[in-house]
């Protein structure tokens, strides 16, 4: 399905939120402490483009994602992809956008530039 409103775009599932974050400072207490929240974690797609720069990372949240436990821990990764300046889309499964819609949404961040991030 996500092919299909991606096109030119390459999509890979179940990353680890690690393998996606560059962090400035490294080895600091800091460090540390995000690396055992961050560490588990990881996002169901990842939008790529050719050249390897991220468009878009996408989580499906289902009805677990309202209970305070994982409220929580989404906000840290929230937080985490804001501050790293990347595009974190949250579909909620009670509400699956129709290909059109997904479509529209990603056309609109190629065509702004938004959320790519170019790999090291």
């Amino acid at each position: 399905l996500l092919g299909t409103p991606a096109p030119g775009l390459t999509i890979f599932c179940q990353v680890s939120v690690l393998q996606l974050l560059d962090f400035e400072e490294r080895y600091t207490q800091r460090f540390w402490s995000l690396f055992r929240r961050l560490g588990p974690m990881s996002v169901d797609f990842v939008l790529c483009r050719p050249d390897g720069g991220i468009v878009a990372c996408i989580e499906l949240d289902d009805s677990s994602h309202s209970q305070p436990r994982r409220i929580a821990a989404d906000q840290v990764k929230d937080r985490a992809f804001r501050d790293a300046g990347m595009v974190l889309l949250r579909v909620p499964l009670s509400r699956i956008p129709s290909v059109a819609e997904l479509s529209d949404a990603l056309a609109l961040l190629v065509k702004e530039d938004r959320g790519f991030v170019t790999q090291r």
